[in-house]
């Protein structure tokens, strides 16, 4: 890829003051608390109850409900990798009253690996704010030589397609964020998708396999038993649980940028006092203390921002993910 990924600036820079949204949204304060939701607000989440994107639903459900003064339900529309709850979404009114949870796989990936999608990621939706963030974490076996990512590319470079990266799934996100670190290092490796992680990190565990790409809440176990080395991760900033562990831009490799996110959109058309409306009571939730707890325990951090900065992040990641996808020949399974 000969142009660097643009920094990540909804975590370099948090955007938790109310009149800057306002400003940036053209609604003065009194406009935007106004509005004040009259029936129950469905939040859509396009995947199964039990997943990391369900429990981070429910946990911003808990969180709006407080500050709308009104009932949040998540309404799980799972199916077909997600488009299934988007497209219900895209199609429900634009009154305030449905919300939907995207992530980096709905909003980033699936535009550039599902042809006839029946919404458009961009003009279907309005970004509301980002709500939290998981970087990768780049693991190596023990058996692997190099102890650095510098050592790894150079082994790499040397012994082309000799190094096997595991991956939960063909087009998850591992496996692009894997694609990703080859475009940019330059290197070759052999991609081994398994249908999942916990076999995927198994065999990585056991040698199978010799590298791969996983949130820092599934890779810690083995992290810490010394089944596996931690090289670098894909965040602007260093992981509070692994803090000796340098960051892809440490490293020289700033857009390897591969990050597990959410946040909240809503249909395209929603009147703008509305989604300030919405903005705030995010803000209020995603900075809590309770939020951040809760996003721990998901080995992700909370992060907000305006509508006009995560509109602009979405726009990126599915120019990122689709030159990714092109370049790597990457085609649905």
């Amino acid at each position: 890829m000969k142009k660097s990924r643009p920094e990540f600036d909804l975590v370099t820079r948090r955007s938790f003051v109310a009149w800057g949204v306002l400003a940036a949204g053209g609604v003065s304060a009194q406009e935007a608390n106004i509005w004040t939701p009259k029936h129950p607000v469905r939040l859509i989440c396009p995947f199964a109850a039990g997943g990391s994107v369900d429990v981070a639903s429910r946990f911003v459900a808990l969180g709006l409900s407080k500050h709308l003064g009104q009932t949040v339900i998540v309404d799980n529309k799972s199916g077909n990798a997600g488009n299934i709850g988007k497209e219900t979404a895209a199609r429900a009114a634009p009154d305030g009253l449905t919300l939907v949870m995207g992530s980096s796989s709905t909003f980033g990936v699936n535009p550039s690996i599902y042809p006839n999608l029946k919404y458009d990621a961009i003009k279907d939706f309005q970004p509301v704010s980002m709500v939290s963030y998981a970087p990768n974490v780049l693991v190596a076996h023990p058996s692997v030589a190099a102890k650095t990512v510098s050592q790894l590319v150079a082994f790499a470079k040397a012994n082309p397609g000799k190094l096997a990266y595991a991956s939960s799934g063909h087009g998850g996100a591992p496996h692009l964020a894997a694609e990703l670190f080859k475009l940019e290092a330059g290197v070759d490796l052999l991609h081994v998708p398994y249908r999942g992680t916990g076999q995927a990190l198994a065999d990585l565990a056991s040698g199978q396999v010799q590298l791969s790409f996983g949130t820092s809440i599934a890779l810690m176990p083995f992290i810490k038993s010394g089944q596996v080395r931690a090289l670098a991760v894909t965040s602007p900033r260093r992981l509070a649980v692994l803090p000796e562990v340098p960051t892809m831009t440490e490293v020289g490799l700033p857009s390897v940028s591969a990050m597990s996110w959410n946040g909240l959109l809503v249909p395209a058309g929603t009147p703008k006092n509305i989604v300030v409306r919405l903005n705030q009571a995010v803000v209020r939730v995603v900075e809590s203390a309770e939020f951040t707890r809760d996003m721990a325990k998901l080995g992700a951090e909370p992060m907000a921002g305006t509508p006009e900065e995560f509109a602009a992040f979405i726009r990126r990641e599915i120019d990122t993910w689709a030159n990714v996808i092109k370049v790597s020949n990457i085609k649905f399974e």
